[in-house]
């Protein structure tokens, strides 16, 4: 090869690597831009979803999850990915769009108001953090507003109420009992309570009404910390809805179900916090109920349009009160923290007596009736017995022998057991006649005012 086409190919080969260091620049350059343009779009197992960023009328942004299709960001992205397969070295394997989305195995749910992680374990985390701004609490005077606010709400049970809000900001996977706020009464400010907690612990909480609760999707509210019913109401014979508001007041899972995507079992931490307008009778609750904390919230005497705005400007000095400033005072005794007797209200008794079983309100009236028209304290009758004597009453729609043999269990009446020879003074023909005869029965006892008020009050192991 003579000299001068040596120097030629010399020459070439150094245009040649000067000219792939600058498409290896391009290259980086729009590898890194592509990423940047894909941050938002995560795959989690086999589906897509893409990372939005809402703002509430609050002013105050949380992120959603929306399903998205590989197909739409293919097209979305096809140009740029082709631009930059462009530049790379002819032997180099092309790149798409699934090169450039962070992939996880599967969803999880740990919350966590202090050391926060997105990523645990390669799962992503439907928790999200809360961001407020630094504050420090120096007096009452940097959350006044919030302080006034809460006495109305709580009244006599703030210490309890404040409990709650610590608990929920340090220890968020703690089980709580179910709290309602009920009023007949307008202006009572039970909707600006769930605002203000959706102001604190932001996309954390959600505000639902009943029909967003039925929804057989759930990922509104599967991973919340929060799940708030505005305005509720479970018609006392549907026992299904009752128990399904009791299952959240206390799982410790759930089937997380997004649309186009397969059901997934996820922890819970759900707290649920109902208002309702039916104070007396929103929802039915036994006396063995003992996860319900039911507060009856008074009118407000003076009407501020601004107040949640107000508390909102306060939330980070609240916050510091609460996390540094103040000590739980009441130590935990149940599974949901606070003991039995610091849930027990007025309105939580007057809900039990007002939503009672039809059954429990048709034997209590005919046992008071039949024990003052006897003149006894006493008497010993089968389930067949008593279901003979309220036909005078016309009850026999009400009654079977399951409910009553459940209504005698629950009142801890004796039973024999075995049949036995035995007696009662029956008055079923609208007088009184001894009515002797054998069978298996139970012995029951007049119950005086202060015994029903007992009954009430007493609370079973959960």
């Amino acid at each position: 090869m003579s000299i001068e086409r040596l120097l030629k190919r010399v020459r070439s080969d150094k245009a040649e690597q000067a000219e792939t260091g600058l498409e290896r620049n391009k290259r980086e350059q729009r590898i890194e831009q592509i990423r940047k343009q894909l941050a938002d779009y995560i795959r989690v197992g086999t589906v897509y979803f893409k990372r939005i960023m809402r703002t509430d009328r609050f002013g105050l942004k949380y992120e959603t999850l929306e399903r998205w299709k590989i197909e739409t960001l293919q097209e979305d992205f096809k140009q740029a990915i082709h631009e930059l397969n462009v530049y790379l070295p002819r032997r180099q394997a092309k790149y798409s769009v699934s090169d450039f989305i962070e992939k996880y195995d599967a969803f999880c749910n740990v919350p966590d108001n202090t050391n926060y992680r997105r990523v645990i374990d390669n799962c992503y985390n439907l928790y999200s953090p809360i961001i407020h701004e630094t504050a420090t609490w120096h007096s009452p005077e940097d959350t006044k507003h919030i302080e006034q606010f809460l006495v109305h709400i709580f009244g006599e049970q703030i210490d309890v109420a404040l409990d709650y809000l610590t608990i929920l900001l340090l220890y968020p996977k703690q089980i709580l009992p179910i709290l309602c706020l009920v009023s007949q009464e307008n202006n009572t400010g039970k909707t600006t309570f769930l605002n203000f907690m959706k102001a604190i612990f932001q996309n954390n909480a959600v505000v639902l009404n009943s029909d967003d609760f039925q929804d057989s999707f759930n990922s509104h509210y599967a991973s919340k910390l929060l799940v708030m019913i505005d305005e509720n109401f479970v018609e006392v014979e549907k026992r299904k809805e009752k128990e399904r508001i009791k299952q959240l007041g206390t799982a410790s899972k759930i089937m997380l179900h997004l649309k186009g995507a397969d059901r997934k079992e996820i922890d819970y931490y759900g707290k649920l916090i109902m208002t309702s307008n039916y104070e007396e009778n929103f929802i039915r609750i036994d006396a063995e109920d003992i996860r319900f904390w039911v507060i009856k919230v008074p009118a407000m005497q003076e009407r501020d349009p601004d107040i949640l705005a107000k508390m909102i400007a306060e939330i980070p000095a609240f916050l510091d009160f609460l996390r540094n400033k103040r000590a739980i005072k009441h130590p935990k005794t149940e599974r949901h923290w606070f003991s039995n007797e610091l849930l027990e209200t007025q309105a939580r008794k007057k809900v039990i007596e007002n939503t009672k079983p039809m059954h429990e309100e048709v034997l209590d009236s005919f046992f008071q009736d039949y024990f003052d028209q006897t003149g006894l304290q006493e008497t010993t009758m089968s389930v067949q017995d008593i279901l003979n004597e309220n036909q005078r009453y016309n009850h026999i729609k009400y009654l079977n022998h399951k409910n009553i043999k459940e209504y005698l269990r629950k009142n801890k009446y004796e039973y024999t057991g075995s049949v036995v020879r035995y007696s009662y003074t029956s008055i079923a023909s609208g007088t009184q006649t001894i009515v002797s005869k054998s069978g298996r029965v139970y012995r029951i006892r007049k119950r005086d005012e202060q015994e029903l008020c007992t009954k009430q009050d007493e609370q079973l192991p959960f």
